[in-house]
């Protein structure tokens, strides 16, 4: 066979990386109805505490989050989704408390609403609510406290796909937390100073998220 009818080696590797491209912009679409969207990551959220305990010094303080969200959504409608959310969230405590920890677990539904839907490309509004659960414990003082309430947020996201299901993403959100109930270590209603309304505790803030995601 003639030399020059040979194809040299780069020259193959080159072609097999265009068509390998060529295919996933070929076959890559957009989320639409019967699609799943799954994301996890990390993330931090800043909140301002309040409670109804007026004998407190401060009536406001800040608290930070280490938050890992997981969200699974099925689209009922080219642009629409249901789903569920599940977060495991840790308190950032300052130094004087490393025998301290906190953190809360949140399970709850959400929905989405597609602004843009490229193949490559997401912007999204989405609505959760769910329960949540509150834990701190003193590992000296073998003291806690148990609280339990709802979350509810209004967020914005982005979505980035590398090929034709996997990418990133980055979600912002506006996020209350509230708890009705909280009770100690010896499962007893805390009460604020006159001892009948239950102790409320409030946070309202902002989540920030990153992670990876993948439809199919």
């Amino acid at each position: 066979m003639p030399i020059q009818n040979k194809i040299p080696f780069f020259k193959k590797t080159i072609l097999i990386v265009l068509l390998f491209f060529a295919c996933n912009f070929i076959f890559s679409q957009s989320l639409q109805k019967g699609n799943f969207d799954i994301d996890a990551g990390i993330g931090l959220g800043l909140y301002s505490v309040t409670s109804n305990d007026i004998s407190e010094a401060s009536e406001n303080s800040m608290a930070l989050k280490i938050l890992f969200p997981i969200n699974i959504n099925y689209f009922i409608f080219d642009k629409f989704s249901v789903g569920l959310t599940m977060q495991y969230n840790s308190f950032a405590l300052n130094r004087d408390s490393t025998s301290n920890y906190a953190r809360t677990s949140n399970f709850g539904i959400n929905s989405k609403i597609l602004l843009l839907n490229n193949p490559d490309d997401i912007i999204f509004l989405d609505l959760c609510i769910g329960y949540s659960e509150f834990i701190w414990r003193n590992r000296k003082k073998i003291e806690g406290l148990n609280g339990f309430g709802y979350f509810y947020n209004i967020g914005f996201g982005f979505n980035h796909y590398f090929n034709n299901s996997l990418g990133f993403y980055f979600h912002v959100a506006n996020t209350v937390y509230q708890y009705n109930m909280l009770y100690n270590n010896r499962d007893l209603v805390i009460t604020v100073e006159e001892g009948i309304e239950p102790l409320v505790i409030n946070l309202s803030g902002f989540n920030f998220a990153i992670g990876l995601c993948l439809k199919f």
